[in-house]
């Protein structure tokens, strides 16, 4: 937009955001769940692919390699993801469908005396899993005591005193298995005459082809 014509409502994007602001939404037969991945490693993953395409003279083309080694999941509501081997993340990449477990950070604070929880899965209502650990068996009261440090949630236990039960049963509540499954709606017109009638079809695509789509 160089100011010279009435601003557009949507401004074009010089990296896949999708994959930087996440995306979820439940339509009828389908799901989708876009994992989100950092700004730096989508810059780094794009920056990589049209540097080899300039030097080979090539189209540009991202690949499950190229994912794998560029790309790192987002971490803005802290907790980290665990898979068991590579194979499970390449998969994720090639096909766009995928789970991966969700681990969050929490840890008992002798100083505080309660435990801290410094990190939640994405995209999770985060009100509604407070909800659910206040009401685990031992446990006081939790209250949200986040700030522009990070993400902290305060779980206080009876009687002040770390229970190695009660803490197992919250941080169980920590433990999220995410399903990936990006679905693209592919509209077409099936009007010759080129009348305004569309079909929309929902295709599972995966992160390779949204990264060469937008290529």
């Amino acid at each position: 937009y160089d100011s010279s014509s009435e601003e557009p409502v949507i401004l074009p994007a010089m990296l896949p955001l999708s994959l930087v602001t996440n995306s979820q939404g439940i339509a009828v037969g389908t799901t989708t769940h876009i994992p989100s991945f950092t700004l730096d490693s989508v810059h780094s993953l794009i920056d990589a692919i049209l540097k080899r395409a300039a030097k080979s003279k090539s189209k540009p083309e991202c690949t499950a390699k190229d994912c794998f080694n560029h790309l790192e999941f987002s971490s803005k509501y802290g907790g980290y993801p665990e898979y068991a081997e590579d194979k499970e993340l390449m998969d994720i990449y090639k096909t766009g469908v995928g789970k991966l477990a969700w681990r969050c950070d929490g840890a008992w604070d002798d100083k505080r005396k309660a435990y801290l929880i410094t990190g939640f899965a994405p995209m999770w209502n985060v009100e509604n899993k407070i909800a659910a650990i206040s009401n685990v068996q031992g446990v006081k009261g939790a209250v949200d005591i986040s700030s522009d440090e990070g993400i902290c949630v305060e779980v206080r236990l009876q009687g002040d005193k770390k229970d190695t039960a009660t803490i197992a049963a919250i941080e169980k509540l920590l433990y999220s298995q995410l399903n990936y499954r990006t679905n693209v709606i592919e509209k077409h017109k099936i009007d010759d005459r080129g009348l305004a009638s569309v079909r929309a079809d929902f295709d599972a695509v995966s992160i390779v082809e949204i990264v060469n789509r937008w290529l």
